[in-house]
């Protein structure tokens, strides 16, 4: 084994705890939704009393993982005993885990009893290395494991203490955070009975600048906006919130426009669509429930706007809107048309009625084989941000990493004559945006142009992470180097564990909110890192921080404000 002598951490803010205790008494039939299955083994609930776990003859650890979180300190404990017949092919053992960033095998503390030592043993882990391992003496030949005892974990700061009946065995120091928490078992059958988390503190380390503000149900943080199978055009994905402020003509109210891409299925095959929502501005906060008025919300459902065909370039598909107002008040809305091949079409549709009604453009598709990501009207120009690799349709394959440009014209229906500029390229080889970049979202604060994209160092169009980047002018644009993550996709077992896109800003008050689009399926899946693996959906969700928090993480120190205010 390998293992690491120090690790340092750097902590750029805290957010304070949302309940100080949990305890699980099984008292059910089922499981329940706050907990989810790593692969391996069989677990129930028995005589509603305990969980039982059984993994005999897998030499793998099996584990019930909790959604529920830990502060940073906090303390674990767990009674629990071995039952029955055990297995041979490994040593039995059986245990709880707790620090678990992301997955076990990454971030986490696993404690456990070991049957054939009756050792105690810990096993800590920080970013996919082994830090430390360590043993206790082994325990009395006259304590009865096949009887309940209670083991458990303590972490105040960087002090970690592990105690069996409430004799401490072991104690060490780790710098880690806290995080989920999960009952194990190895080649062995073994029942868990209560379980009590108590958080000791109101600090939790933060993985991203960006936190999630939408569901709190477990393994749903931040969905705003689900699926929806009553919904017929947006029953399999919810996903590219764009949002427009404007006018609208039939009652001159200032309303808040939500465009988003919806899917059903037809005879077995997706179709997409992109659909409208408005509220009045007077009743819109970023933070309020999206739901229709049908359903018990503020937003009026104007269904869709833009569908498929009848027209070759996009009679497959229509995706990832983005709209943008005109000098004359006519809005564009720009989106990705897929031909009867497939293939990808940069295609634009206008309005004259305030973006409700739209007709498509003559001039499409304005660019074939690359997709929008967003559009801007600035100084008499219309800047349609988009991504292109370089497709070559002779191969079938692209010639060079997906990268963010930019076409700058004075007519949005024609992008022929536009000059084109590089805007985001990949990073260097081993750089974690390695692979590609796209999506880039544009919005004003703080007298600059910022970008929001996602990238990542393996997929094409499946990313992890998300960035920014920042302009004068709209052409010119600098990545944030800063190496602490703007957002991530969630951890394994969230709804958005599989990837994110489309990282939509509305500035508000003193805070950022990012709409998003995440793949994903609750609960454990072995093919997260899988390209749209089924039965992945896609759907929306917010998240949000400070516009202070923000500009501190992005901005050089030299160029720092004291404050930052959003142009809206």
């Amino acid at each position: 084994m390998k293992f690491v002598s120090k690790i340092i951490l750097i902590i750029l803010l805290s957010i304070p705890a949302s309940a100080n205790s949990f305890v699980e008494n099984w008292n059910r039939v089922a499981i329940g939704s706050n907990w989810f299955q790593v692969p391996s083994g069989k677990w129930g609930i028995c005589d509603k009393k305990y969980l039982w776990g059984e993994s005999v003859g897998n030499a793998t650890w099996a584990r019930q993982v909790c959604y529920i979180k830990s502060a940073d300190d906090y303390s674990l404990s767990a009674k629990l005993k071995f039952f029955g017949e055990q297995g041979k092919m490994f040593r039995q053992r059986a245990g709880i885990a707790t620090s678990i960033n992301d997955n076990l095998d990454f971030s986490s503390i696993v404690v456990w009893i070991d049957l054939t030592s009756r050792k105690i043993t810990v096993l800590v882990k920080l970013q996919g290395e082994n830090v430390l391992w360590k043993e206790s003496a082994p325990l009395s030949t006259k304590i009865d494991l096949f009887k309940w005892h209670k083991l458990s974990i303590e972490k105040k700061s960087d002090n970690v203490k592990i105690s069996f009946d409430d004799k401490k065995m072991l104690e060490f120091t780790a710098t880690i955070g806290g995080g989920r928490f999960a009952c194990l078992i190895e080649d062995a059958h073994a029942d868990f009975s209560t379980i009590t988390l108590k958080n000791l503190s109101d600090k939790f380390t933060p993985k991203s600048i960006f936190t999630k503000c939408g569901s709190r149900h477990p393994g749903k943080e931040g969905l705003v906006l689900p699926y929806n199978p009553k919904v017929s055009w947006r029953s399999v994905h919810a996903a590219n919130a764009a949002f427009f402020k404007n006018i609208d003509p039939r009652d001159r109210k200032e309303k808040i426009y939500f465009y988003f891409r919806g899917s059903d299925k037809n005879k077995g095959w997706e179709v997409n669509s992109i659909g409208l929502w408005t509220q009045p501005a007077e009743t819109f906060s970023p933070t309020g429930e999206w739901k229709t008025i049908e359903e018990g919300g503020k937003w009026t459902d104007h269904g869709i706007v833009i569908n498929c065909g009848p027209e070759i370039y996009d009679c497959n598909s229509v995706l990832d809107t983005c709209v943008t107002k005109g000098p004359h008040n006519e809005v564009y809305l720009y989106y990705i048309g897929k031909d009867n091949y497939y293939n990808a079409t940069l295609c634009v549709a206008k309005s004259t009625d305030g973006g409700f009604n739209f007709k498509k453009s003559k001039n499409n598709p304005l660019m074939i084989d690359v997709g929008p990501s967003d559009s801007v009207y600035h100084n008499g120009k219309f800047y349609v941000f988009y991504g292109d690799a370089k497709w070559d349709r002779s191969i079938r394959q692209s010639t060079d990493k997906l990268t963010m440009y930019v076409a700058v014209t004075k007519n949005p229906e024609n992008i022929k004559d536009a000059k084109i500029y590089k805007c985001v390229a990949p990073g260097k080889t081993g750089e974690w945006d390695s692979n590609a970049v796209g999506g880039g979202r544009i919005f004003r604060l703080n007298g600059k142009w910022w970008m929001i994209y996602q990238a990542g160092d393996s997929h094409f169009d499946f990313h992890p992470r998300m960035n920014a980047a920042y302009s004068d002018d709209l052409i010119h644009w600098k990545k944030v180097s800063n190496p602490f993550p703007l957002f991530l996709r969630g951890e394994s077992g969230n709804w958005d564990q599989g990837a994110i896109w489309w990282g939509e800003i509305l500035p508000w008050e003193n805070k950022l909110y990012m709409f998003y689009e995440g793949w994903g399926t609750l609960g454990f899946t072995p093919v997260r890192n899988s390209d749209y693996y089924y039965p992945g959906r896609s759907q929306i969700g917010r998240s949000s921080c400070t516009t202070n928090q923000f500009l501190r993480w992005a901005m050089p120190v030299s160029m720092r404000p004291d404050s930052g205010k959003p142009e809206r």
